[in-house]
C-alpha cells in the first residue's frame, strides 16, 4: 500500500487539536495516524466487528510506530457481545442492535511530548456519528469490503455527506478513496473521480490528480476542494477540505 502523502501545512494547522473519526475501519487505523499525529489530538475507529468476530485480526496500534508509548489504557464495555434484534414501538419496525465497547489507549510522542487518544469502538459508524455532540476536524473513510464483514453503507450519498459535514468543523476534512459512493451524476463524484481504476489504466501522478480535481459546491452552500492526497487502499486516497456556507455579511469582511 503506498503512502506518500501530500497536504499542506496551513491545512494541518487549521485542524490542530481536533479529532478524526473513522468508520468501518477494521484494521486500517495507522495511516490515519501516521497523517494527522501529532497535530489530532483523538482518533476514533469505529467498526462493528472490534473484540468479537473480526477480533482474531490484530488491530495495528500507535506502539508500532517509531517513538510512541503507551502511557494508559482502560476499556468501558464488555469484550464480548452478540448482534440482536429489537422492535421499536414507535417507528414499527425492527433493527440490530450491537451493546457497544470502547477501549481508550494514550500515547505520547517521546520527541515531540504531545499525547494522543488511541480509541477503538465496537458499534455502528453511522449511528455514533449521528449521535455524536463532538465536531470533527477530519472524517477518514477508505471503503469496507464483504470479505472485512462491511457495512455495505453508501457513505458518499448526498443524505449522508450532509450528515458528515454537519459533524465538520468549519474547514474541516474529507479523506476518502471514493468507497461506497453515490449516484453518478451527484455533484460530489469527484470524491470517485480515480477510484478502482481498469487493470491497464496509468493514473497520473499524485500532484496532477489534486489538479485535476474540480472544486464544488453542494445545495447547502458548502464548498469542497481538494487540497491533498493521502496514499492508496482501494484506490487512491484524497484530503478534501469542507467550508460550510458563508454568509454575506461573512463574506465582505
Amino acid at each position: 500500500m503506498k503512502e506518500n502523502f501530500i497536504i499542506p501545512q496551513n491545512i494541518l494547522e487549521h485542524i490542530e487539536g481536533t479529532s478524526l473519526y473513522y468508520p468501518c475501519s477494521l484494521r486500517d487505523t495507522l495511516s490515519a495516524v501516521k497523517l494527522f499525529a501529532p497535530y489530532i489530538n483523538d482518533f476514533l475507529f469505529v467498526d462493528k466487528c472490534y473484540f468479537s468476530g473480526y477480533s482474531l485480526l490484530k488491530i495495528p496500534t500507535p506502539k508500532e510506530l517509531p517513538g510512541y508509548r503507551l502511557i494508559s489504557r482502560r476499556r468501558k464495555g464488555p469484550v464480548r457481545a452478540e448482534m440482536t434484534e429489537k422492535y421499536d414501538e414507535v417507528k414499527k419496525e425492527y433493527y440490530l442492535d450491537l451493546e457497544p465497547c470502547i477501549v481508550t489507549e494514550t500515547y505520547i510522542h517521546e520527541q515531540t511530548g504531545k499525547t494522543i487518544k488511541f480509541r477503538l469502538k465496537r458499534g455502528f459508524g453511522e449511528y455514533t456519528l449521528r449521535n455524536s455532540e463532538n465536531k470533527y476536524g477530519v472524517f477518514y473513510y477508505r471503503g469496507d469490503t464483504v470479505n472485512e464483514g462491511g457495512s455495505g453503507i453508501t457513505w458518499l450519498n448526498k443524505k449522508r455527506l450532509s450528515n458528515i459535514c454537519s459533524k465538520l468543523i468549519d474547514g474541516g476534512l474529507i479523506v476518502t478513496d471514493g468507497s461506497n459512493r453515490g449516484r453518478r451524476k451527484d455533484k460530489h463524484n469527484q470524491f470517485w473521480k480515480y477510484h478502482f481504476p481498469r487493470k491497464n489504466d496509468i493514473l497520473p501522478n499524485p500532484e496532477e490528480m489534486i489538479s485535476s480535481m474540480e472544486p464544488f459546491k453542494d445545495k447547502a452552500g458548502r464548498t469542497f476542494t481538494c487540497v491533498g492526497y493521502a496514499g492508496e487502499r482501494y484506490g487512491p486516497t484524497f484530503i478534501w477540505q469542507v467550508f460550510q456556507e458563508r454568509k454575506e455579511d461573512e463574506v465582505k469582511k
